[in-house]
């Protein structure tokens, strides 16, 4: 919690009115906060112990949202794909492989659901949290209202529930949703380079399993044709033939008979 705190802090004070933070401060501010466990160090300062408690419900409840999610859309995946594997075994008698798409999309889409969804369910307690990470730090934040100025952090929350009562009663419900419109922007990035993704995956996975190609069906030419014509009327004309023989062949055989008797 505390160097979750201080890290918080670089990332939202203002850059002309401080030094810019080196890679590793945010380790001895949060050192600091650690030892000064119970004592704080201005009047306004919270004690690390009373931020523990709403930092990891925090936590734990964005960890269960994204493995909801995150299971819910694998196995919406997983069913799609094998009733698509299903129909085309039942069409061509055969079981096609996976695709680099099918193996490694569904992973990062189910990643991008959870993260967004578990970021706009826990946003209002986020800003709470924020606001009481900052109390009394002295920190100067830019003005996001105006965009020329600057302005110094004066809360003087109690605690959790102090905060949430205080962002309602003085900005309304809308105040806990300060920021909100910077969130969207950012998932409306990697919504884009999601689809990009989507689109590299398919087209590798045309590259690396191209489609067989149909086998040539054989039609017969036109001589063949034709002969096949035919046979059914030489056919006829040699039973005609035989039928006009048979008389002569039943006198000749009788006579031999009578000769041999």
């Amino acid at each position: 919690t505390p160097f979750l705190a201080s890290s918080c802090i670089e990332t939202i004070q203002a850059d002309v009115s401080s030094d810019k933070p080196g890679p590793f401060d945010f380790i001895r501010e949060g050192l600091g906060r650690l030892m000064g466990w119970g004592m704080p160090q201005t009047t306004r300062l919270l004690p690390v112990y009373t931020l523990v408690l709403p930092t990891a419900v925090m936590g734990v409840s964005q960890y269960i949202i994204i493995q909801a999610a995150r299971a819910t859309m694998l196995s919406t995946f997983r069913q799609r794909e094998q009733e698509m594997r299903d129909k085309s075994t039942s069409v061509d008698g055969k079981e096609q492989e996976e695709s680099l798409y099918n193996k490694y999309f569904p992973e990062m889409m189910a990643n991008f659901a959870g993260n967004l969804l578990a970021d706009i369910l826990l946003f209002p307690l986020e800003t709470v949290l924020h606001r009481l990470y900052a109390q009394g730090t002295r920190t100067i934040i830019d003005n996001l209202d105006t965009g020329v100025d600057v302005i110094p952090i004066s809360t003087n929350y109690e605690g959790f529930f102090d905060c949430f009562r205080s962002i309602v009663m003085e900005e309304g419900v809308s105040g806990l949703y300060r920021g909100f419109g910077a969130l969207i922007l950012q998932y409306a990035l990697q919504a884009g380079l999601l689809k990009f993704s989507k689109y590299v995956f398919e087209k590798i996975s045309k590259e690396l399993n191209p489609p067989e190609p149909l086998a040539p069906i054989d039609r017969p030419r036109s001589s063949d044709r034709l002969s096949q014509q035919r046979q059914p009327q030489l056919a006829t004309l040699q039973q005609q033939q035989a039928q006009q023989q048979q008389p002569y062949t039943n006198y000749m055989e009788q006579s031999y008979r009578s000769t041999r008797r």
